[in-house]
């Protein structure tokens, strides 16, 4: 009998229930309910948890507090600057023109892994100086490297990378770069990653301020129609500067190359309709092995790139 029963359990146990599992080493009594066992906000790979967070801000005196030492005119401009609290962290400087120490209250700064991360904002004379962190090089300038032009599956890297950042910009806070192009996709060698920034980077408002420049400027306005769609486009032009480049200067405008193959035709063809996330899932973005593959890139254009610098004392 006790066989029996061993034998009759053995089968209840392995038995499916509707749709209710069974735990190793538990009863049936102790078994954890299927909505225990199902993730809540279940989200694709390529969605980041990151969200917005508080700056950190203040109302005084920036050089207090940080020290100029280089001016760079071109490629990935600003003035560079390091603190003074014995730490020497280094930073990129912009600043912003408002009405009154109010606006800091408005700021908000991107968390992200392909936003440029902005780490404090001070308030002096209707002046904010927006302190963020240093890339390296531009896309524009990964184009021109001297390694020659890019492989397909380095164009899927940074297309995966830009997608990623946009998504997050797009669906997180509703708002448009507006002004995207290979300029203002910034890269670091240290970390490989790939950054949507500008200027004044990673700020994210719930306010339209026009006199802000650069990224600043475009993602203080709330999305508007299309505006998601024409940051996307923008990556498809990328794509027909980075691989055709002749062609995008004489076009300027989105140009899908006979020679490419038929993957890369219909993602480039696809960004002028389809959403970031959209985007995300299609096979070409599935070529890509990371952003590493592109730090050969990244080291030749930062060495070989000439310079406007102007040292700062």
């Amino acid at each position: 009998m006790e066989n029996q029963q061993s034998t009759s359990e053995r089968y209840l146990a392995s038995k499916p229930v509707g749709l209710k599992r069974e735990s190793p080493g538990m009863s049936l009594n102790e078994r954890p309910k299927l909505r225990r066992m199902i993730g809540v906000n279940r989200q694709p790979s390529f969605m980041s948890q990151n969200m917005a967070i508080a700056i950190k801000t203040k109302i005084g005196n920036p050089w207090e507090r940080y020290e100029k030492f280089l001016e760079v005119e071109d490629f990935v401009p600003g003035t560079l600057v390091h603190s003074k609290d014995g730490n020497f962290t280094e930073r990129i400087v912009d600043v912003v023109k408002v009405h009154n120490e109010a606006w800091l209250s408005r700021l908000t700064s991107a968390c992200h892994e392909n936003i440029v991360s902005l780490h404090e904002a001070i308030y002096q004379n209707s002046t904010i100086f927006l302190f963020s962190e240093v890339m390296d090089v531009s896309l524009a300038q990964i184009f021109g490297s001297p390694r020659g032009r890019l492989q397909h599956y380095e164009v899927a890297a940074f297309c995966k990378e830009i997608l990623k950042g946009l998504h997050y910009i797009h669906s997180e806070h509703k708002f448009a770069h507006g002004t995207l192009k290979a300029e203002n996709i910034l890269l670091s060698a240290g970390t490989a990653a790939v950054k949507i920034g500008k200027r004044t980077v990673g700020i994210f408002c719930t306010f339209t301020y026009p006199e802000v420049a650069g990224i600043g400027g475009s993602m203080l306005g709330r999305l508007g129609i299309g505006a998601a769609q024409r940051d996307l486009c923008a990556l498809g032009l990328m794509i027909t500067e980075c691989l055709e480049p002749r062609t995008a200067l004489n076009q300027g405008e989105v140009l899908v190359s006979e020679e490419w193959d038929s993957v890369l035709r219909d993602f480039q063809m696809q960004t002028q309709t389809k959403s970031a996330a959209a985007l995300l899932q299609h096979d070409f973005i599935q070529r890509s092995p990371g952003p590493k593959c592109l730090v050969p890139y990244i080291r030749l254009a930062r060495e070989t790139t000439l310079k406007k610098v102007k040292v700062l004392t």
